[in-house]
């Protein structure tokens, strides 16, 4: 679809996100063998000769070999955790 979303055209992508919680986290993630390659980019095709830029569709980036969440979602998360301490809707 020209001018369209698309990575989630299909819904495809999307759906297959799941979640597990974890004693001390959460585990986010998906089963899509084109997942990373959609999220961080890199060389792909065969003999690797492709390079697909990334086209990140959750809201986590990379910070050396760690994954950290973007701060606009670490920001959403602080006030939805701030708002259920304090009682707020």
């Amino acid at each position: 679809v020209e001018g369209g979303n698309t990575l989630r055209d299909s819904g495809d992508l999307y759906r297959s996100i799941s979640k597990e919680l974890l004693a001390n986290g959460v585990a986010v993630g998906t089963n899509k063998i084109s997942a990373a390659i959609h999220q961080f980019g890199g060389m792909a095709g065969r003999g690797r000769k492709v390079n697909i830029p990334a086209r990140p569709y959750l809201p986590i980036r990379q910070s050396g070999s760690d994954l950290e969440l973007t701060p606009k979602a670490s920001a959403s998360i602080l006030d939805l955790m701030r708002n259920f301490v304090e009682g707020v809707d």
